[in-house]
């Protein structure tokens, strides 16, 4: 059996998490099958843990797709990571995008998310696109927060998205 880092074993289940180091002999085999891979992010530097979050992001924005790059940042009360790339290629409004981020930093219970976007290509039209609702799910408890956008904003502004 092999999980692929693309997030297929995020979020663990209640007791479905393998345990690695000290106490993996108290993992359970379910499946029958012993001889499983097993994936670990971790940093390049100190602190070496990271922090999953899935973030679920659905746009808003004029209605014809415009080619260019979408991006996210975490915030809660505990800390704030920084810029993860969500999305380069055509933006659809009204499509959902998603993302697994491996933060540095333990957000604590979340608080805003920010979201910023920019062309491709030089856009005469200065479209305006946001964040209309964005789920975002913490990897260590499986926690689900909603929050909802009530702006769109111009090429490389920030929109603060915050919960519903």
């Amino acid at each position: 059996m092999s999980l692929s880092p693309q997030g297929k074993c995020f979020p663990c289940g209640d007791d479905t998490c393998p345990l690695m180091g000290y106490y993996a002999d108290r993992f359970t085999v379910t499946d029958g099958i012993s001889e499983t891979k097993y994936f670990l992010n971790t940093g390049s530097s100190e602190p070496f843990g990271r922090y999953s979050y899935k973030v679920k992001l659905t746009l808003d924005g004029p209605s014809w797709p415009n080619p260019g790059f979408m991006y996210v940042a975490l915030a809660g009360d505990n800390d704030s990571t920084k810029e993860y790339k969500l999305h380069s290629g055509t933006m659809k409004p009204g499509r959902t995008y998603e993302v697994l981020i491996d933060a540095e930093v333990d957000i604590g219970d979340a608080t805003e998310v920010k979201f910023r976007w920019n062309n491709h290509i030089l856009n005469p039209l200065r479209p305006k696109y946001g964040a209309s609702k964005v789920e975002l799910q913490r990897g260590k408890d499986n926690k689900i927060v909603f929050f909802c956008g009530i702006e769109k904003v111009v090429e490389n502004a920030i929109q603060h998205v915050l919960p519903c």
